[in-house]
């Protein structure tokens, strides 16, 4: 076999950009994005999720997980557009952990969102 394998720790040396943490919680957002659109719409099991539904389902995810400090948690992560959750997935999809769908390209997650102005309009305060 000549195909020379990636690992994540070869993409967090060459790419400094977004430390591990992001990484993992992008690749959470995949799974947590499945359940959501299998609970939203009624179905058993979800396959392919385009990027425009990561890039929403990463920002349900932080606003779950980090609430009003979503924003700057991800910003700290060096997530601060869906262009940045595209390289992360294209950075994934090196090293085998991620497969995109066809004809997918690392331009289809530009322009999908800005994660503080999204996170701070999407935010609400529930009484539990």
């Amino acid at each position: 076999m000549s195909r020379t394998t990636v690992t994540l720790a070869d993409i967090l040396r060459e790419d400094r950009r977004y430390p591990i943490e992001a990484y993992e919680f992008v690749y959470e957002a995949i799974e947590f994005t499945k359940r959501q659109l299998m609970a939203r719409h009624s179905l058993r099991k979800v396959g392919h999720i385009t990027p425009k539904q990561l890039v929403e389902g990463v920002r349900d995810l932080a606003l779950e997980r980090f609430g009003y400090l979503a924003a700057d948690v991800l910003k700290r992560w060096g997530i601060r557009t869906g262009s940045d959750v595209g390289s992360i997935i294209f950075n994934l999809v090196a090293t085998g952990d991620v497969e995109l769908g066809p004809g997918e390209r690392r331009e289809d997650f530009d322009g999908i969102c800005d994660y503080e102005e999204e996170l701070h309009r999407h935010f609400r305060i529930t009484a539990q």
